[in-house]
């Protein structure tokens, strides 16, 4: 009688020890992991030369089609000369776009692409007014 009497008083459960186990060993890694993560962006200002002006390439694009490098109407045609002659003897290779509110998007994706091709512009920013 014995033998039943203790199968009666057992009662099934699931041992949670090797869970709460794991569920901690996952909290301390979360807790190493997450102070090394990059928080933010990475940003760049234009840098400016001693007599207080921009060394920074800047190109505008405007609504009505027209871009201007460094304040100086450009014709599209003739941008792909300009700046690889500008980039010829910079070290940074960085440049600008500023944008008038309503750019079309194909116009601003056409300006990229002359500006990121070999021999030009490796950095690319945004100006935001």
């Amino acid at each position: 009688m014995n033998a039943r009497a203790d199968k009666a008083k057992r009662v099934p459960g699931v041992n949670v020890t090797p869970l709460v186990d794991v569920l901690l060993v996952l909290l301390i890694i979360f807790m190493v992991i997450t102070p090394m993560l990059q928080k933010g962006f990475q940003t760049q200002v234009p840098k400016r030369d001693g007599g207080g002006g921009s060394t920074a390439i800047v190109l505008q694009l405007f609504k009505d089609g027209r871009m201007a490098l460094n304040q100086q109407v450009v014709p599209e045609g003739d941008l792909p000369a300009r700046l690889t002659a500008i980039y010829a003897t910079r070290s940074d290779k960085s440049l600008f776009l500023d944008a008038e509110d309503r750019v079309h998007y194909d116009a601003v994706v056409r300006a990229l692409d002359l500006c990121r091709a070999p021999g030009r512009a490796e950095t690319i920013g945004f100006e935001l007014n």
